[in-house]
């Protein structure tokens, strides 16, 4: 066996504790999108302690519009639940009001600039009390009410966190520039945009992203991801005027009818795509009682298209349709953009050079096709990135348990072989030394 790759082999495994426990803490202590607080905090202090140059809060999404973002009183709440659940005192103050990427970079001389995103936000789930369910059986069940690691993102940040630790152990290896970028918000495709301006994604030669995937073998990777659909979200706002619903109808002006218009017109446009393309409406809110005429409804609705133009050319006929429905019912429309992404890029050369990472960090190539599903704003970095002449690669790393179970993400059982994190931390060592490697 090579020394160089023995010694990446090794290291990932040594770091393989600290990435279990660190793993098992973001899971006991969930946080959505815009409130990582705790998270985020301790994250920092890992890639501090590691040598890195760090950067946070403010400093990072201080001047770009924040998708999607909490009530101010969400806000403020869960920043005090942090401080009160063991966030790091060194940084926390940092990220207070949402601001809670992180970055951290390691200047390592003369050759190309490498970034590496990880996403950290749990899901507004219940977790499942099931005992024979291990989060439960080992003692690292979420410990609030309605939040959970449903999709591995606790994975995700635990790998970045060790992985920082292992570069700065193995940096006679490298060379150039290395940043580890850690995004609020990716549930709902809300955090990346807020990123786009940062200067790095300009210095970036090498973007990279990866999911761990419940469905594919721990130890196995697939080099290239894909099936992600371009997608926006967006909240309509439909006002009207109320009045007694016993009293002089011509009054009012039927909030709640509109909206109900609008979903019937939009489903009814849905069923005329294809699968490359979809429209759906997840939320109605709408009425203040049942005799009073409703002077507001809104509807979460997204849009999803196989390239950009698609899914642009989908959002923009549903919101035809519900401007049309408003003005029938004589209701103003509004809409506020909640989230937002991008088809994938998918770099050759990268690829090609991941199945080379893979051999040596010991790992093995899923050997079909892979299609994740869904949507992903790691999109939003790669094309950001594309435009200044970068590359990108978003990959998986198999987390299923030898016999299983396959759990389904966004679901109230979710789990990760935590051996995963040993593969996704060696893939990287041995895929940076392609790509930012000494000699």
């Amino acid at each position: 066996m090579n020394k160089v790759n023995d010694l990446i082999r090794k290291t990932a495994r040594e770091l393989l504790p600290r990435a279990v426990d660190l793993r098992r803490s973001f899971h006991s202590y969930p946080e959505t999108g815009w409130n990582e607080y705790r998270t985020a905090s301790l994250i920092a202090e890992a890639l501090s302690e590691s040598g890195w140059a760090v950067k946070c809060g403010k400093e990072l999404t201080g001047r770009s519009d924040r998708l999607g973002l909490p009530p101010a009183e969400t806000r403020a709440a869960e920043f005090q639940r942090a401080r009160r659940d063991g966030a790091s005192s060194s940084f926390l103050s940092l990220l207070e009001d949402g601001h809670t990427a992180v970055s951290a970079a390691l200047d390592l001389g003369e050759g190309p600039a490498t970034l590496i995103r990880f996403d950290m936000d749990a899901l507004p789930i219940e977790e499942s009390q099931r005992e024979d369910y291990r989060p439960v059986r080992e003692g690292f069940v979420s410990r609030y009410p309605g939040v959970m690691h449903a999709c591995g993102h606790d994975g995700h940040a635990a790998a970045g966190a060790v992985l920082s630790l292992g570069i700065s152990r193995l940096k006679a290896l490298y060379r150039g520039k290395i940043v580890l970028l850690f995004q609020p918000a990716e549930e709902g495709v809300r955090g990346a945009s807020s990123l786009l301006s940062l200067p790095l994604l300009k210095e970036a030669e090498n973007v990279l992203g990866f999911h761990f995937l419940s469905s594919v073998p721990e130890g196995m990777v697939v080099p290239s991801i894909g099936g992600t659909l371009a997608t926006t979200k967006y909240d309509y706002c439909f006002y009207g005027q109320a009045a007694h619903a016993g009293g002089d109808l011509k009054k009012s002006r039927n909030a709640l009818l509109a909206a109900s218009r609008a979903v019937v017109d939009i489903y009814e446009m849905s069923a005329a795509l294809s699968e490359k393309g979809r429209v759906h409406v997840g939320l109605f809110n709408s009425g203040r009682g049942r005799n009073i005429i409703a002077d507001y409804a809104e509807l979460a609705m997204e849009s999803r298209g196989e390239s950009d133009g698609l899914n642009e050319f989908i959002s923009e006929q549903a919101w035809k349709r519900a401007r049309k429905a408003a003005s029938l019912y004589g209701c103003r429309a509004e809409r506020v953009k909640r989230g937002q992404s991008s088809a994938f890029l998918q770099d050759k050369m990268l690829t090609a050079l991941i199945k080379k990472a893979v051999q040596e960090a010991g790992a093995r190539i899923y050997p079909a096709p892979f299609s994740l599903g869904g949507s992903e704003d790691f999109s939003l970095l790669a094309r950001e990135s594309a435009r200044h002449g970068g590359k990108a690669l978003y990959f998986g790393i198999g987390a299923m348990g030898k016999g299983g179970p396959a759990y389904d993400p966004h679901t109230a059982e979710y789990d990760i072989e935590e051996g995963s994190m040993e593969t996704a931390v060696s893939v990287l060592l041995s895929l940076l030394r392609q790509t930012n490697g000494r000699g």
